[in-house]
């Protein structure tokens, strides 16, 4: 093949410095170390506890159904922790993306695991309704950020949940309004890789000339023919990292967390990698996205736990044993 020159559209004009970026992206949970992090840590320890309902009235029954909302909370506030350290130089934050990820993805496993329990209940009359909860968006990142550490079983445990929940519209930013993209882009490459089938193929997964480009292409041999396609799909990251207006147009990548993360370009560099092929050299590759180790490949990870999360996930069994 040879090399196709993108018509690349260039660093947005809007897309935050470092400086700007930090100073924007503040962490919004409060008391995560004490109120979701305790959660976990008594669940872990006790299993089901009971706890105050929300109307004051009663007492409910602690669960996977708050189990995966804590997890969520404590791994968001770990990346941001993560995050900023990355930013500011500090080699030491890559502790903390470990442990975030770790979390969010046993949170993401029991958020698919009971959207998957709601569905049947509805189908078995238990409920009069079902409404997808999940989104898309946060699983696919989540899906990354576990592959790029090197968690194979991990990734293909949590490829197979997520395109199970495909076709019964678990996710409420899937459709051809939402337009996902970049995650349809991630979801291709990572079946493929895994040898599993898409169960949805819609339109606008192959409407970006980039993404197209590369499906075909990324296991060339002369990684310099994929160094424009690479750089132009860098830009529309930028682009794309707009967060989401109530009326507003849709980005593929809305939450901050993502937007120095450019993990669709990051996994196509990983694929390559794991296929013993040469990446393009870091000068071909030069951006602003990978100019800070969130936009460069790191070395495979152990796979992280702790005894919270350990305890946790055990509890989780003992209410769904397929989990």
């Amino acid at each position: 093949m040879t090399s196709i020159a993108f018509q690349r559209s260039g660093l947005a004009s809007k897309f935050p410095s470092i400086r700007k970026f930090l100073a924007n992206y503040v962490l919004g949970l409060q008391n995560w170390e004490t109120e979701d992090l305790g959660s976990l840590k008594r669940y872990a320890t006790e299993g089901g506890f009971p706890y105050p309902s929300p109307d004051g009235e009663g007492v409910w029954i602690y669960t996977l159904a708050n189990a995966n909302g804590d997890l969520a909370r404590v791994s968001n506030a770990q990346r941001w922790i993560a995050i900023q350290s990355c930013l500011k130089g500090d080699p030491n934050y890559a502790a903390t993306w470990v442990r975030a990820a770790a979390y969010e993805f046993w949170g993401a496993r029991a958020d698919h695991r009971f959207d998957e329990f709601m569905l049947q209940d509805f189908r078995n009359g238990g409920r009069p309704q079902y409404l997808g909860m999940l989104r898309l968006r946060s699983a696919v990142s989540g899906l990354a950020r576990v592959f790029l550490l090197g968690w194979q079983q991990e990734t293909l445990s949590l490829m197979r949940w997520v395109l199970s929940a495909l076709p019964h519209g678990a996710y409420f930013d899937a459709d051809e309004t939402s337009h996902p993209r970049a995650q349809f882009f991630v979801l291709r490459l990572l079946a493929s890789h895994f040898g599993l089938t898409m169960p949805l193929d819609p339109l606008f997964a192959h409407e970006e000339p980039i993404y197209e480009f590369l499906i075909e292409h990324w296991r060339t041999p002369d990684p310099s023919h994929l160094v424009q396609a690479l750089l132009a799909a860098l830009d529309r990251h930028t682009h794309q990292s707009v967060r989401a207006k109530r009326s507003g147009p849709e980005f593929d990548f809305p939450f901050d967390e993502d937007w120095y993360f450019p993990y669709e370009v990051l996994v196509v560099l990983k694929l390559r990698e794991l296929a013993g092929l040469a990446n393009p050299s870091a000068e071909a590759l030069a951006h602003p996205l990978t100019a800070t180790p969130l936009g460069r490949l790191s070395a495979p990870t152990p796979v992280y736990t702790d005894a919270t999360l350990d305890g946790v996930v055990k509890r989780m069994r003992e209410e769904f044993l397929d989990l």
